[in-house]
């Protein structure tokens, strides 16, 4: 089922949009770790947090030049 873009996305600023395949059931409760929908998720959820660790490890630097 596909839901119209109003219901699917809070349109934020950097919103980033991830189409996942099933019913709400199924996308919010996966069958196991090798399920598609929960990969694709858990790869995009390890780059946010690897790039929010990245952010943090520079904020710490110092423009010394």
């Amino acid at each position: 089922m596909v839901v119209p873009k109003e219901s699917a996305t809070l349109e934020y600023p950097g919103e980033i949009k991830l189409g996942l395949n099933g019913d709400h059931l199924t996308i919010a409760k996966y069958r196991s770790n090798r399920d598609q929908n929960f990969l694709k998720l858990a790869s995009r959820l390890r780059k946010i947090v690897e790039a929010i660790q990245d952010d943090n490890s520079n904020a710490g630097r110092t423009n010394t030049s």
